[in-house]
Protein backbone atom coordinates (compact mmCIF):
# COMPACT_ATOMS: atom_id res chain seq x y z
CA UNK A 1 0.00 0.00 0.00
CA UNK A 2 1.15 3.48 -0.80
CA UNK A 3 1.35 6.10 1.87
CA UNK A 4 1.12 9.84 1.26
CA UNK A 5 4.55 11.31 1.89
CA UNK A 6 5.07 13.92 4.58
CA UNK A 7 6.29 17.11 2.87
CA UNK A 8 6.74 19.13 6.02
CA UNK A 9 4.79 22.16 4.76
CA UNK A 10 4.21 24.96 7.21
CA UNK A 11 0.66 26.27 7.55
CA UNK A 12 1.10 29.10 4.98
CA UNK A 13 2.55 26.70 2.36
CA UNK A 14 -0.23 24.17 2.96
CA UNK A 15 -2.85 26.92 2.55
CA UNK A 16 -1.23 28.20 -0.68
CA UNK A 17 -1.16 24.67 -2.12
CA UNK A 18 -4.80 24.11 -1.15
CA UNK A 19 -5.87 27.36 -2.85
CA UNK A 20 -3.89 26.46 -5.98
CA UNK A 21 -5.36 22.95 -6.21
CA UNK A 22 -8.89 24.28 -5.62
CA UNK A 23 -8.41 26.68 -8.54
CA UNK A 24 -7.60 23.87 -10.97
CA UNK A 25 -11.19 23.39 -12.17
CA UNK A 26 -12.95 24.29 -15.38
CA UNK A 27 -15.05 27.18 -14.07
CA UNK A 28 -16.84 29.28 -16.63
CA UNK A 29 -17.09 33.03 -16.22
CA UNK A 30 -20.66 34.06 -15.52
CA UNK A 31 -22.35 35.65 -18.55
CA UNK A 32 -22.92 38.84 -16.57
CA UNK A 33 -19.15 39.35 -16.39
CA UNK A 34 -18.34 38.60 -20.03
CA UNK A 35 -17.84 41.37 -22.55
CA UNK A 36 -20.92 41.93 -24.71
CA UNK A 37 -19.70 41.24 -28.25
CA UNK A 38 -23.17 41.48 -29.74
CA UNK A 39 -25.98 43.96 -29.89
CA UNK A 40 -25.90 47.60 -28.89
CA UNK A 41 -22.83 47.37 -26.67
CA UNK A 42 -20.76 45.94 -29.52
CA UNK A 43 -22.12 48.58 -31.92
CA UNK A 44 -21.17 51.35 -29.51
CA UNK A 45 -17.74 49.84 -28.90
CA UNK A 46 -16.90 49.56 -32.60
CA UNK A 47 -18.26 53.04 -33.33
CA UNK A 48 -16.23 54.58 -30.50
CA UNK A 49 -13.10 52.87 -31.79
CA UNK A 50 -13.65 54.35 -35.26
CA UNK A 51 -14.55 57.89 -34.17
CA UNK A 52 -11.50 57.91 -31.92
CA UNK A 53 -9.28 56.66 -34.74
CA UNK A 54 -10.59 59.22 -37.25
CA UNK A 55 -10.85 61.95 -34.56
CA UNK A 56 -14.45 62.81 -35.39
CA UNK A 57 -14.78 64.62 -32.06
CA UNK A 58 -12.00 66.94 -33.09
CA UNK A 59 -14.78 68.79 -34.93
CA UNK A 60 -18.19 67.34 -34.00
CA UNK A 61 -20.00 67.20 -30.66
CA UNK A 62 -21.74 63.90 -29.83
CA UNK A 63 -21.74 61.06 -27.32
CA UNK A 64 -21.64 63.60 -24.50
CA UNK A 65 -18.40 65.23 -25.67
CA UNK A 66 -17.85 68.68 -27.16
CA UNK A 67 -16.10 68.99 -30.51
CA UNK A 68 -12.59 70.29 -29.83
CA UNK A 69 -12.63 73.12 -32.38
CA UNK A 70 -16.12 74.44 -31.56
CA UNK A 71 -14.61 76.76 -28.94
CA UNK A 72 -13.00 78.71 -31.78
CA UNK A 73 -16.45 79.42 -33.25
CA UNK A 74 -17.93 80.99 -30.13
CA UNK A 75 -18.59 84.28 -31.97
CA UNK A 76 -19.64 82.52 -35.20
CA UNK A 77 -21.43 79.39 -33.94
CA UNK A 78 -23.53 79.03 -37.11
CA UNK A 79 -20.37 78.20 -39.03
CA UNK A 80 -19.10 75.64 -36.51
CA UNK A 81 -19.03 71.95 -37.43
CA UNK A 82 -22.48 70.48 -36.81
CA UNK A 83 -23.44 68.85 -33.55
CA UNK A 84 -24.23 65.19 -34.25
CA UNK A 85 -26.35 64.51 -31.14
CA UNK A 86 -29.59 62.98 -32.40
CA UNK A 87 -28.41 62.59 -36.01
CA UNK A 88 -28.74 58.80 -35.84
CA UNK A 89 -32.51 59.21 -35.56
CA UNK A 90 -32.87 62.20 -37.87
CA UNK A 91 -31.09 61.27 -41.08
CA UNK A 92 -31.73 58.42 -43.49
CA UNK A 93 -29.06 55.74 -43.00
CA UNK A 94 -28.45 55.46 -46.74
CA UNK A 95 -27.78 59.19 -47.01
CA UNK A 96 -25.45 59.18 -44.00
CA UNK A 97 -23.58 56.15 -45.33
CA UNK A 98 -23.07 57.82 -48.72
CA UNK A 99 -22.04 61.10 -47.07
CA UNK A 100 -19.47 59.36 -44.86
CA UNK A 101 -18.10 57.46 -47.84
CA UNK A 102 -17.86 60.60 -49.98
CA UNK A 103 -18.53 63.86 -48.12
CA UNK A 104 -20.04 66.68 -50.15
CA UNK A 105 -20.10 70.36 -49.24
CA UNK A 106 -23.43 70.96 -47.49
CA UNK A 107 -22.80 74.60 -46.58
CA UNK A 108 -21.01 76.05 -49.61
CA UNK A 109 -20.28 79.40 -47.91
CA UNK A 110 -17.91 77.71 -45.44
CA UNK A 111 -14.21 77.57 -46.10
CA UNK A 112 -13.86 74.28 -44.22
CA UNK A 113 -15.48 70.97 -45.04
CA UNK A 114 -15.47 67.43 -43.78
CA UNK A 115 -12.44 65.52 -45.06
CA UNK A 116 -12.65 62.34 -47.10
CA UNK A 117 -11.18 59.64 -44.89
CA UNK A 118 -11.28 56.76 -47.35
CA UNK A 119 -13.35 54.56 -45.04
CA UNK A 120 -14.31 51.13 -46.23
CA UNK A 121 -17.94 49.98 -46.24
CA UNK A 122 -17.63 48.14 -42.92
CA UNK A 123 -16.33 51.27 -41.20
CA UNK A 124 -19.01 53.52 -42.73
CA UNK A 125 -21.74 51.03 -41.75
CA UNK A 126 -20.32 50.85 -38.23
CA UNK A 127 -20.41 54.64 -37.86
CA UNK A 128 -23.99 54.84 -39.17
CA UNK A 129 -25.05 52.10 -36.72
CA UNK A 130 -23.09 53.78 -33.91
CA UNK A 131 -24.79 57.15 -34.36
CA UNK A 132 -28.17 55.39 -34.41
CA UNK A 133 -27.27 53.38 -31.29
CA UNK A 134 -26.32 56.55 -29.43
CA UNK A 135 -29.94 57.58 -29.87
CA UNK A 136 -31.23 54.17 -28.77
CA UNK A 137 -32.22 53.13 -32.28
CA UNK A 138 -31.17 49.64 -33.43
CA UNK A 139 -30.11 49.60 -37.05
CA UNK A 140 -27.87 46.55 -36.67
CA UNK A 141 -29.85 44.71 -39.34
CA UNK A 142 -29.23 47.47 -41.89
CA UNK A 143 -26.14 46.90 -44.01
CA UNK A 144 -25.56 49.50 -46.63
CA UNK A 145 -23.71 48.84 -49.87
CA UNK A 146 -22.41 51.39 -52.36
CA UNK A 147 -22.58 48.89 -55.24
CA UNK A 148 -26.40 49.08 -55.12
CA UNK A 149 -26.55 52.90 -55.39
Amino acid sequence: AQVMPEFGFNEADAHALTVFLASRVDHKVARAYEADNEGRAATLKRGRELVAYYNCQGCHSFDGREGAIRKYYIDDIDNAPPILEGEGMKVQPEWLFNFIMKPVRLRPWLSVRMPTFGLDEEEANAIVAYLASLDGYDRSSIVLDTSVA
